[in-house]
């Protein structure tokens, strides 16, 4: 009978592994190997009081099975090394402490409790991402989210047209069905609405702020030609200048695309509006600038006042720029690189200032018409002279 304590280390020969001390086995027939009795269950937490998890409660779960088999695995090679003959053949006469075979055993309990806890967080979040991402609920904190700093801006004023738009479109019994771009192009439109008097002093406005009505349904005011400078406008938009017959229809102010039994369904993005001698009045507002696809803007022929608001520089697609015969003062705003506008018809009104640097960054235009205005140099600036497209 070998002696040994449970705190010491015993050794055999130079060879020799240093191994647990093991106790000493009595009433034990020959050839029996001492087997260690099964610890309880560990209740201790890895994360602070997290009960560890027991075959009960994993079963249910996939990924929590496969824990626990790994678990298990690691705690049956462990039994098995305790019970594996030592060098020199010689059948070990005893266990591991059963204390100490409880502590490991409690410890890859508990890393199997953390591991699991863990996966099923990562579990939940990436299911909670799939089941939300697509969700949203439009309010008016979204929509202050969503729209430029100078519309957010003016809803600071509950008088303001943008107010006003913001309202309407927040009682729109469809709101939550729209993406993004179509929120900010009825909030722009809306806003023009209310900023250029549309509900008193509009000519044409069927449609305008119906809830049943797409808003490039909406009606608008195309260009009809008595003039000079109507033929050639008409030409940059595509029709045929010597055409004087009345009636002209405007071009759809948004895409279409020809679905199902060949019944056209309207599309976005906003890309034509022509207000032509449609009565309105007031101030120009920024929120046009939303309207980032359009590429026609016609408002000839009415009462507007006030100067261009600065922000219409940024809008890059804008090919035909038309406000003839308003009251628009200030100076012109000009035009950021890059940009594509072609045709700029600005006769008729009140700018004032020089015309260099605002004429400089339209290096595509070929229809500039700016006569009856206030500027001070009656010539053509030599930012021009390198524009060969000018006609």
């Amino acid at each position: 009978m070998m002696d040994a304590s449970i705190n010491s280390y015993s050794s055999r020969g130079n060879n020799a592994r240093a191994r647990p001390a093991f106790l000493p086995v009595q009433d034990l027939e020959e050839g029996q190997v001492p087997v260690a009795p099964t610890p309880p269950a560990p209740t201790d937490a890895c994360l602070g009081g997290l009960e560890a998890p027991t075959a009960e409660n994993t079963a249910n779960s996939e990924g929590d099975s496969l824990i626990e088999q790994v678990g298990q695995d690691l705690l049956d090679s462990y039994d098995r090394d305790v019970n594996k003959e030592d060098d020199n053949g010689d059948e070990t006469e005893g266990k591991y402490d059963d204390e100490a075979i409880a502590e490991k055993k409690k410890q890859i309990r508990n890393a199997m409790g953390c591991f699991a806890a863990f996966a099923s967080v990562v579990i939940i979040t990436i299911v909670l991402i799939f089941l939300l991402r697509d969700k949203r609920h439009v309010d008016e904190v979204y929509m202050r989210a969503l729209v430029p700093n100078y519309t957010l801006w003016a809803f600071n004023d509950t008088n303001s047209s943008q107010s006003e738009a913001l309202q309407w479109v927040l009682a729109d019994p469809d709101l939550q069905e729209y993406p993004d771009g179509r929120l900010l192009q009825r909030l722009a439109l809306a806003t023009l609405f209310h900023a250029l008097n549309g509900t008193s002093s509009w000519k044409q406005a069927d449609g305008w702020l119906n809830y049943s009505h797409h808003e490039c349904e909406w009606t608008t005011a195309p260009l009809q030609p008595k003039s000079v400078h109507d033929h050639l406008l008409l030409e940059a938009l595509g029709g045929d200048q010597d055409d004087v017959q009345p009636g002209r229809q405007a071009p759809q102010p948004c895409q279409l695309e020809v679905v199902g039994d060949d019944e056209a369904f309207v599309l976005g993005p906003y890309e034509h509006l022509e207000l032509y001698e449609n009565h309105l009045v007031g101030n120009l507002p920024p929120e046009v600038a939303i309207l980032t696809a359009l590429k026609t803007l016609v408002l000839d022929a009415n009462s507007l006042t006030g100067s261009l608001p600065t922000e219409i520089r940024t809008m890059s697609k804008l090919e035909i720029l038309s406000l003839r015969d308003n009251e628009l003062t200030g100076r012109l705003p000009g035009m950021e690189k890059p940009n594509n506008l072609k045709t700029l018809v600005l006769s008729g009104n009140q700018f004032t200032g020089t015309l260099g640097p605002e004429l400089q960054n339209i290096t595509h235009i070929e229809n500039l018409v700016l006569d009856r205005n206030k500027f001070q140099n009656a010539t053509l600036p030599t930012e021009l002279d390198l524009l060969s497209r000018l006609e």
